[in-house]
């Protein structure tokens, strides 16, 4: 015969009741921690690439400046990711270039491509009948204003820069976007050193001057990445005899 307690329950109804209690905890417990780790943990996790669509097209000249090539360029920025991703502040540059009027000879060439295959980093291209010989920096700016960008949500814009004609062989330009996950805990200083466009970071501190992050040490503790784009386009046709 089961024992009653002053209530009148036995010990199995007392122990279903605990039994009970117990599974409610357990079930309250398990959705807390999967609520956690799919929309806290896992988002926080998840690699954030942003997706950049550059493209180049040259359009008509304005009625009143035909010496001047107008260059369109249409840039978007995507967020493919599951959680909201921060933008630094952006920046792109056009260069103008000349092509070589004669081809190096074989060794340089051999060389030149064998250095750009062992650089994975290096996106510019080796080849035998196109070679710069000069480049002239002719547009500089930033992208895009925005501050964030939740999941999915992208932007867009459109611009155009003028070259004069018949000056350059090719206009080749480059964009970054540069994001973090905190952007109040990051600071970044765009730049020109001889024609070239760089960008540093930096922490504040708490009397407001900047200290330089060490990117390749210290760029996981910011949650640091960079989307970049490039792209060229030829304005050969502008020269006479093509």
């Amino acid at each position: 015969m089961s024992q009653q307690d002053k209530s009148g329950r036995t010990f199995e109804e007392r122990l279903n009741t605990w039994v009970q209690i117990g599974g409610i905890l357990i079930a309250a417990a398990w959705g807390v921690w999967t609520f956690i780790f799919k929309e806290i943990e896992v988002p926080k996790s998840a690699p954030v690439n942003i997706s950049l669509n550059l493209q180049l097209k040259k359009i008509e000249s304005p009625e009143n400046n035909e010496g001047l090539s107008a260059i369109e360029m249409k840039i978007s920025a995507t967020n493919p990711s599951t959680r909201e991703i921060y933008l630094l502040p952006n920046a792109w540059v056009a260069y103008g270039g000349h092509i070589a009027t004669s081809p190096p000879p074989q060794d340089k060439v051999e060389s030149a491509a064998n250095d750009t295959l062992q650089n994975g980093q290096d996106l510019v291209t080796a080849q035998r009948y196109m070679q710069l010989d000069k480049r002239v920096l002719i547009a500089v700016g930033h992208l895009f204003a925005d501050a964030s960008l939740k999941p999915s949500e992208g932007v867009s814009r459109t611009l155009v820069f003028y070259v004069p004609k018949r000056e350059y062989d090719v206009v080749y330009l480059s964009a970054w976007i540069p994001t973090a996950a905190d952007p109040q805990k990051v600071q970044i200083r765009w730049s020109l050193d001889k024609q070239e466009v760089r960008h540093d970071f930096y922490r504040p501190n708490k009397d407001g001057t900047p200290s330089p992050i060490n990117v390749q040490e210290e760029g996981k503790q910011f949650a640091l990445q960079e989307a970049i784009a490039q792209a060229e386009i030829s304005l050969l046709s502008e020269k006479p005899n093509q």
